[in-house]
């Protein structure tokens, strides 16, 4: 797949260093830069209609539908990442973080294909009480237990303690459970947790703020260059 045909995705055009215009970048102020962070195999943006602020999405740069259909180097590398956005946000808003994925693996059947890894500053237990009261849950320990057959969706929770969780979901599984909006409630936010309905600009501007780079978080979570060169983006 060529890259003309791959930034056609709103995660990889806003994941692009070296693309000024996308959806999220139009939520932005002025000038304000809508990567949060990047490193050599995933960029951490605001998602668009945040659940709260603090909410953001660890996007891989391999254009997958679920995030465990990356390689096994991606997956290890990715751990990594998803330990530093949960430290860093733990950091800035002193509250616990809930992590989850809906690992589609069906095409056409959602409305932007690109595998994502919600990261949210909540203490609510909502999301997870309400999927196991109806799939079955499996522990797991790493993100490379995570299903990697492409005819078998998950859904995959790691929990305020960080209990990590994988339900299998059929790929023709309806009704499909909207886990933004179940969520929703449990922390106050509105418009069922859509972020069509509800883009809410104010509040990926304030995310981006409140994870701005300082002398004290930089130690931690050093913000890195970008990670890959114009036609560098990788599709599958």
């Amino acid at each position: 797949m060529n890259r003309a045909a791959v930034i056609r995705c709103e995660f990889c055009a806003a994941c692009d260093p070296y693309l000024d215009a996308c959806a999220l970048q139009r939520l932005c102020r002025p000038g304000q830069d809508r990567v949060a962070w990047r490193d050599q195999v995933a960029t951490i943006i605001p998602t668009i209609g945040p659940l709260r602020s603090g909410h953001v999405l660890v996007v891989p740069h391999q254009h997958v539908t679920s995030i465990g259909r990356l390689t096994n180097g991606d997956l290890d590398r990715l751990e990594t990442t998803v330990t530093a956005v949960r430290q860093r946000l733990e950091a800035t808003y002193q509250e616990e973080v809930l992590l989850f994925e809906y690992g589609l693996n069906v095409p056409g059947g959602r409305r932007v294909e690109h595998a994502h890894l919600h990261v949210v500053p909540t203490a609510s237990g909502r999301l997870y009480e309400h999927v196991a009261d109806r799939l079955e849950a499996r522990r797991i320990l790493s993100l490379s237990d995570l299903p990697r057959e492409p005819d078998l969706s998950y859904i995959f929770i790691e929990t305020q303690q960080g209990e990590r969780h994988v339900f299998r979901v059929q790929n023709d599984a309806q009704p499909r459970l909207r886990l933004r909006a179940i969520l929703a409630p449990g922390i106050g936010a509105d418009a069922e947790g859509d972020w069509e309905q509800a883009p809410r600009p104010d509040l990926v501007q304030r995310t981006l703020d409140d994870l701005r780079p300082t002398r004290r978080s930089s130690k931690a979570l050093p913000q890195l260059t970008p990670a890959r060169a114009p036609g560098a983006i990788a599709a599958s």
